[in-house]
């Protein structure tokens, strides 16, 4: 009897430490697991002495813009050569939520992060648009051919004073709207146009009988639905002034027009 009831006593306690290592190994299995997860390297905002006692918004000499408001940081990071664009927004604790790549106006990737900094999502794009030709050339040279930036000056069609390193890309990201319509055409509108650039007049303007240069258009008012034709000199202000290209993605060919849209504030 003796024998039997330690028998039974030795199962029992083989068969508790067999459970306690079972359960012992799970858990080190679960740590092992959350200890692969990727995590971010980027410093918490308000740790990062990029940013320390810094006005709002920042625009650093090495082409870091920072936007700040209570909801949230937006912090981009633009190379005027090559339009290279990151975009990074923080959660309220200054953890890295989202971090965006666009090369011009197209995305590249995405990475998300929770708010302990472990990637959740990474998404890698494949643009139409990248790589394509229109009219020989890439598009930021294109477009600075067509006199809307100027990338060794810094100065812009946008603003009438020098703009720089990581500025004159942010005024062009916010004046330069680039879609993809569907899989065979680019469509870019051009706005907040302070001044039209001499070479859009060489380019696109009827010829006088003295050499000079204008350009006709159509004024538009939206709240009238109503519109008249006008004349454009090369020095006139003109507010509202709205030019738009078609692109052919296929074949790199395009179309370009412009109006003057007025708007009641």
């Amino acid at each position: 009897m003796k024998k039997q009831i330690f028998t039974i006593l030795l199962l029992l306690f083989t068969s508790s430490l067999l459970l306690f290592s079972k359960k012992e190994e799970d858990v080190q299995q679960k740590t092992d697991r959350m200890e692969q997860r990727e995590k971010t390297t980027e410093l918490n905002y308000f740790e990062n002495p990029r940013y320390q006692g810094e006005k709002n918004p920042i625009v650093t000499e090495d082409g870091y813009c920072i936007w700040k408001s209570e909801y949230f940081t937006d912090e981009h990071f633009i190379i005027n050569d090559s339009f290279f664009h990151t975009q990074k927004w923080y959660y309220r604790n200054g953890q890295l939520k989202e971090k965006n790549v666009y090369s011009l106006f197209s995305r590249v990737s995405t990475e998300g992060y929770d708010e302990e900094g472990y990637l959740i999502n990474r998404t890698l794009f494949e643009s139409p648009v990248k790589d394509k030709l229109i009219d020989g050339m890439d598009y930021e040279t294109f477009f600075e051919k067509e006199g809307w930036y100027n990338r060794a000056t810094g100065e812009s069609a946008f603003s009438r004073s020098p703009l720089n390193k990581g500025e004159l890309s942010d005024e062009v990201f916010r004046c330069i709207d680039f879609r993809i319509k569907d899989s065979s055409e680019v469509i870019v509108n051009i706005w907040r146009i302070k001044k039209i650039p001499q070479r859009f007049f060489d380019k696109y303007g009827k010829t006088r009988e003295d050499g000079s240069k204008y350009l006709e258009t159509k004024i538009h008012y939206p709240h009238s639905k109503s519109e008249k034709d006008a004349i454009i000199e090369p020095d006139s202000r003109v507010g509202g002034f709205e030019v738009r290209y078609c692109i052919d993605i296929k074949s790199g060919t395009y179309k370009v027009d412009w109006k003057i849209v007025l708007r009641i504030e």
